[in-house]
Parts: C-alpha cells; sequence; structure tokens
C-alpha cells in the first residue's frame, strides 16, 4: 500500500483521507440510528446523532446554522470596526439546547401512595402456587 500511495500528490492524499472519514462517519451514524447502508442521512438526523453521543462542540459553525436555520452571516467586503455586531455561534446554541434535555427521572414514590383507597395489589407465592398445582 505505501508503495502504491508514494508518488501521489499531499492534496490527493489528503482528499483521498478526508472522503474515506466522511464515509466512515456516516456508516457508524447510519449503525447507531438502525438505519440500513442505503439511507441518506440528514442534518436533523446527524444532529440527533452528535448530541446523543456529546459531541455536539464537533459540529460545524455553518452545519450548525443550517440545523438551527439561521441565516448566513453576510460578510461585507469592507467593514469597520464600530460596525461589528457580536452575536451567539450557533454551536453554542446547539450545546445550549442539548443541556436542556434531561433524563428521564423516576418518582420514588407511585402515585397510588397518593390515593384515598389505593387499588389492592394481588400477592404471588410461586412456591405456594407450584405446591397447590401438584
Amino acid at each position: 500500500c505505501d508503495n502504491q500511495l508514494r508518488d501521489q500528490f499531499t492534496e490527493r492524499l489528503e482528499s483521498m483521507a478526508t472522503d474515506n472519514c466522511a464515509r466512515w462517519v456516516l456508516s457508524v451514524v447510519r449503525r447507531d440510528l438502525g438505519f440500513d447502508d442505503s439511507h441518506v442521512v440528514t442534518m436533523p438526523e446527524l444532529c440527533w446523532w452528535l448530541v446523543r453521543n456529546d459531541l455536539a462542540d464537533a459540529l460545524p459553525e455553518s452545519a450548525a446554522r443550517k440545523a438551527l436555520r439561521l441565516p448566513k452571516p453576510v460578510v461585507p467586503s469592507v467593514t469597520r470596526e464600530s460596525d461589528l455586531v457580536p452575536s451567539v455561534p450557533a454551536t453554542s446554541i446547539i450545546q445550549d439546547k442539548a443541556k436542556k434535555v434531561l433524563a428521564l427521572k423516576v418518582d420514588p414514590e407511585s402515585p397510588e401512595s397518593f390515593m384515598l383507597r389505593p387499588k389492592r395489589r394481588r400477592w404471588v407465592n410461586e412456591k405456594y402456587t407450584r405446591w397447590v398445582k401438584t
């Protein structure tokens, strides 16, 4: 393999490596989300996978803007420093939204305990039931 790629240009090798990496990431995303190889991964699916795997910070700014449906930033050719308006990066917005997703919390007390007359639960004794059936 080394001898086959020895005379290749660095730019071409870099593009091959980038393409292979992108294909591998998409195959992992498809596998984790339960899709087959023919499925085309959409931007919301990719964002969901990144958030689910705590990789939301790896999302590029342009992809985060597209996922949030924010307009493309307009960069004029000539600007003064006084014309610059600070804005919140789209990646930080996605990270903030991902933090708001809470894990399911189980209530230690069942709702039955707050009823006036809770339903009776049936008690089953496996040992006694086996003895009666024999």
